[in-house]
């Protein structure tokens, strides 16, 4: 599925605009990286929404002007590669840098 919204990153802060679904779901997220790490890892915790207290547990990359991110969504397991296997529950999302 392709979805289009923004993420708005404030220090340790995402905040969501756009799809009302994905809103509502996960309004604000808290976010915590760890560069060091290979692949680079990070966990959220929703802090506003229907999910709020939520923790999840990704990897990300940077190249460009693009974040690629693989979060899994439900359980403890973090992604070990950027793949979105079918009912595995994770999502794997592209962001592209909105012009300012």
């Amino acid at each position: 599925n392709k979805l289009k919204f923004n993420f708005v990153f404030k220090a340790d802060e995402v905040v969501v605009e756009g799809d009302d679904k994905v809103k509502l779901e996960y309004a604000r997220l808290k976010i915590k990286i760890d560069p060091t790490a290979m692949p680079r890892i990070f966990d959220l915790t929703v802090g506003a929404g229907v999910q709020k207290g939520a923790d999840m547990e990704g990897i990300y990359e940077f190249k460009g002007d693009e974040l690629k991110i693989c979060v899994k969504v439900f359980g403890k397991d973090r992604p070990t590669e950027f793949t979105s296997p079918d009912g595995a529950s994770i999502v794997l999302m592209v962001l592209k840098r909105a012009d300012k």
